[in-house]
């Protein structure tokens, strides 16, 4: 006697087919989520002006005038796992108001993945601002422009463009008025 078999040969190689562009699909979701880089965090640790700073006794008056340094720390983060990031030149710009204080620029660097970098910033202010900031609180602008790659693997991305910008108020010693550790934010321009 002869048997004969139904063939499910048409339904098995599309199933088949079916189960390789799923998780080929999967794949492909997990690799490219992977590989999408994380913006740099940028956080100001802390703000002193050493002329506002009455309380020191080598501080007088008249050195006011004379000491126009603004020093602030400035951390860097990457919370990319597997990417460093190569930065351009990093320009800082601090503003009181409308006024522009100073501008400072970094040379440009790498920084590996998951890195944290501490950077003590001098910032030579205006004179005339100095003079009529004494003796109160008030606010400082913060804005940081610059370009960064990021290194997948071997690979490097092309530029992207970022400025990040903060606000802090300042006491009339010369450190951060409330809250430290103020994070940048990420805006589309420098106004």
């Amino acid at each position: 006697m002869v048997q004969k078999e139904i063939s499910k040969t048409p339904f098995s190689i599309y199933w088949w087919f079916f189960q390789v562009i799923v998780v080929l699909g999967l794949a492909s979701v997990v690799v490219w989520l992977s590989l999408i880089p994380k913006n740099p965090v940028f956080t100001v640790a802390d703000i002193y002006i050493p002329a506002l700073n009455t309380s020191n006794s080598t501080v007088q008056q008249h050195e006011l005038i004379r000491n126009t340094s603004l020093i602030f720390t400035l951390q860097i983060s990457n919370p990319n796992k597997g990417m460093g990031i190569f930065y351009d030149d990093i320009l800082i710009t601090l503003f009181h108001v409308d006024d522009t204080i100073g501008t400072k620029t970094i040379p440009g660097f790498y920084q590996g993945h998951k890195k944290n970098l501490l950077l003590d910033v001098l910032i030579n202010g205006d004179t005339v601002f100095w003079r009529g900031i004494a003796d109160r609180v008030f606010g400082l602008r913060l804005f940081v422009e610059t370009k960064v790659k990021y290194k997948v693997f071997m690979w490097k991305t092309k530029h992207h463009w970022m400025v990040c910008e903060a606000s802090a108020m300042i006491d009339p010693q010369g450190r951060i008025y409330g809250e430290k550790n103020i994070r940048l934010h990420h805006t589309l321009k420098m106004a």
